[in-house]
């Protein structure tokens, strides 16, 4: 049965979690993080955030945009093609392998792939797999300029998250765990999949229709990329997130400052819509989706009603 300490994975919403640790992260002036941050100045050369850069560089030959800010991760509007998808993750050696530990292949073989493909490829028009999507860009000609249109990236994610390992020197989950989790009092969030306890009771498995009946899926669906889709949490926990974002980045309105989670301005940019080159609205924010339109925006710009969605199937 589903009780309130059930958990399940949240798919996608995954994501406004992820953009809340980043934004989390920022609002510390010790980490060196901001919105503005060249996505390439980030990192020693050891990382995976720069070993995909450089060796992206040399296998695709080009150049990789210093225009790409952090903010651009995090509103879909870097030009980084791919949704982070699992389909390739679950043919591949095992959950070891996606570790996000830079002694492991993991995140350098999610950011650069490993058949060599350019973007010429059908992996970069019809990405079916985790290989080398996010380096093509979301056409067959490489990057798009960052901030020139809003492409849905879980890839983007992905670089992310390879941000945020590259800046705190911590494995993502753990940041997510130190910045988020604990403030919040969610004992009941992970991004590190449960795959030890799935079907153990307590987290809650896909079912599909098969053969005119209803079955439980075997696996999880969503597990080997943290920061896009691997939330495994309550419904109560993740509203905690939301209670925080609407409280301006204070766990709840009572809290004291002492407590905050999240800079106030931050917040106010998470819900606020990206704006692209030209001066034109995204509907999406910073880790969160919505209207962009006059109707749909308070007078100060932010956006009345935020949402993610997701899909765990």
């Amino acid at each position: 049965w589903v009780g309130v300490d059930t958990r399940f994975e949240f798919a996608s919403v995954s994501k406004s979690v992820a953009a809340a640790t980043a934004l989390a992260v920022m609002s510390d002036p010790t980490q060196n993080l901001t919105l503005e941050t060249p996505v390439s100045s980030v990192g020693d050369p050891s990382s995976a955030l720069q070993r995909w850069i450089s060796g992206g560089q040399v296998l695709y030959n080009t150049v990789f945009p210093g225009s790409m800010k952090v903010k651009h991760l995090l509103s879909h509007t870097s030009g980084l093609e791919g949704r982070g998808t699992t389909t390739a993750g679950k043919d591949w050696d095992s959950v070891a392998y996606f570790a996000w530990d830079d002694n492991k292949p993991g995140p350098f073989k999610l950011l650069i792939g490993t058949d060599g493909d350019d973007c010429s490829s059908t992996s970069c028009s019809s990405p079916s797999d985790a290989d080398d999507i996010l380096w093509c860009g979301s056409d067959s000609t490489g990057f798009v300029v960052p901030g020139e249109s809003d492409y849905y990236s879980g890839g983007g994610y992905t670089a992310l998250e390879a941000v945020l390992a590259a800046t705190t020197g911590f494995l993502f989950p753990t940041t997510a765990e130190y910045r988020i989790f604990s403030p919040l009092g969610m004992s009941r969030s992970t991004y590190l999949s449960p795959s030890d306890e799935w079907g153990a009771g307590d987290t809650m498995m896909q079912h599909r229709l098969s053969g005119g009946g209803v079955i439980a899926k075997t696996f999880p669906g969503v597990m080997f990329h943290h920061a896009a889709a691997s939330l495994v949490s309550t419904p109560t926990d993740v509203g905690r997130v939301g209670v925080m974002i609407g409280a301006g980045g204070l766990p709840e309105p009572s809290a004291p400052e002492a407590e905050r989670v999240i800079d106030a301005n931050l917040v106010t940019q998470m819900v606020s819509p990206a704006v692209r080159n030209n001066g034109s609205l995204v509907n999406y924010g910073l880790g969160l989706a919505m209207k962009s339109t006059a109707n749909c925006l308070n007078g100060d710009g932010t956006a009345k009603i935020v949402w993610h969605t997701g899909s765990n199937g």
